[in-house]
């Protein structure tokens, strides 16, 4: 199985930097709270929400798209008639929202949204029984093809990624578009999974991305965000198998994300005495000429770990490592579902992975997470998401945006009855 817990592709358009504080800027920044986090939205139906900006003294529409979400955590491919509930996602873009705030007109509820960076934005819902359910409309800006031989691609103005037909969780080619609008080079060379394990603390036995058993289930079409699952299990020896989980691949116009949800079967300390998986994508090798600098970050933080000097591994706790080259700039960030780091699986690798045996060629330069002691989540979910932003070359002076640019998290809250009009 290509792509279990592989690092993902996350794309960004673009930046802009002020002239007194760096801001990171793209076009399509996306912005995903529950239903909980707006709760004027439970007990309507999908069909009965709409979502503003305030405009010149006026209110126009914002696309936005939301997504029911099942007791498992996957997503419903197709609209269910029922109340919202406090997990189901409520998706939409911070650029579409207004500078704007003036205090919510009747029938709306204002929010106030902080981006990481500091820049605030107001979004305004209007909640009507009476408002005719309409379908919702699909974004023109990703398109998702199947070759009959079941390739499947998925392009947007900013990135192109294929799905091997024979693996479908396998990103078998990826790219970017340069700033002429052609797409550059593959930058990805493929995706490897190792799943590392001690069996009878005596002898180490492995697994690798072409062992796991995967279903297609389908897709969901939106005006924010492409949604396609998949029905994953996998083996381990003939007496130990995982039950059937589904996992999610969510495209933006210009992010790639993956999440996943498993539960480690209690009897595998019975026979293994350890268990550890490195994931991960290496780059192409036109993608990995020049010298690299790398450079990793917790929430807040950055350091810059070695320029100029090959690859390194790196064993300390993360949120987000990369590597920047003359080609390009790649960020990679793993976190729990609930936007938490994983503590317990923090340990970390930027290396080539050491000489593989004939089913997994290659040795370009990657990046890879090393998840350790999955023993430790025995009968308890293991659930995270995979995101990757790929960018365009950064300056060794433009690297301390790395945190901005990995930083995804808004906060947001009501506005009050005596909002005032004010440009953030």
């Amino acid at each position: 199985m290509r792509g279990v817990f592989a690092l993902l592709l996350l794309l960004a358009s673009g930046y802009v930097l002020a002239e007194a504080t760096p801001l990171v800027r793209r076009h399509h920044r996306p912005v995903v709270l529950t239903v909980e986090q707006v709760p004027v939205l439970l007990r309507h139906t999908p069909a009965e929400v709409e979502a503003w900006r305030s405009e010149q003294g006026r209110l126009v529409r914002v696309r936005h798209q939301l997504d029911q979400v099942e007791s498992d955590g996957s997503y419903a491919l197709t609209t269910v008639k029922r109340a919202l509930r406090p997990l189901d996602e409520f998706a939409f873009f911070f650029d579409d929202l207004g500078l704007d705030c003036p205090a919510a007109a009747s029938g709306t509820t204002g929010y106030r949204l902080t981006a990481p960076w500091g820049e605030q934005r107001c979004l305004y819902l209007s909640c009507s029984p009476q408002r005719p359910g309409v379908a919702p409309s699909q974004s023109g800006e990703i398109l998702a093809t199947e070759t009959p031989a079941g390739a499947f691609t998925v392009t947007t103005p900013v990135y192109r990624v294929r799905f091997a037909a024979t693996n479908p969780l396998l990103v078998e080619a990826y790219s970017w578009r340069t700033p002429g609008r052609a797409f550059f080079p593959e930058v990805v060379d493929r995706m490897k999974i190792r799943l590392q394990t001690t069996l009878l603390g005596m002898m180490t036995w492995n697994k690798h991305e072409d062992e796991f058993e995967v279903e297609v289930l389908g897709l969901r079409r939106g005006p924010v965000r492409l949604i396609r699952q998949m029905r994953l299990s996998m083996r381990l020896l003939v007496l130990f198998s995982t039950k059937s989980y589904v996992i999610s691949y969510l495209f933006y116009p210009d992010e790639f994300v993956y999440r996943f949800r498993v539960k480690i079967p209690l009897r595998f300390s019975t026979v293994f005495s350890a268990v550890d998986l490195v994931c991960g994508l290496d780059l192409h090798e036109l993608a990995a000429r020049g010298d690299f600098t790398y450079f990793s970050g917790t929430s807040g933080e950055f350091q810059v770990l070695r320029p100029g000097q090959g690859p390194l591994r790196l064993e300390q706790p993360a949120r987000h490592l990369g590597v920047a080259s003359e080609h390009g700039t790649a960020i990679c960030m793993i976190e729990g579902l609930d936007g938490t780091p994983i503590r317990p699986l923090s340990s970390l690798v930027y290396d080539s992975l050491p000489a593989p045996p004939e089913r997994f060629p290659g040795q370009s330069p990657g990046l890879y997470f090393r998840f350790t002691n999955l023993l430790a989540y025995q009968e308890r979910d293991l659930s995270f998401t995979v995101r990757n932003l790929v960018m365009p070359p950064l300056t060794p002076a433009e690297l301390p945006l790395v945190p901005a640019l990995a930083d995804h998290h808004y906060r947001v809250a009501p506005l009050s009855a005596h909002a005032l009009d004010e440009r953030r």
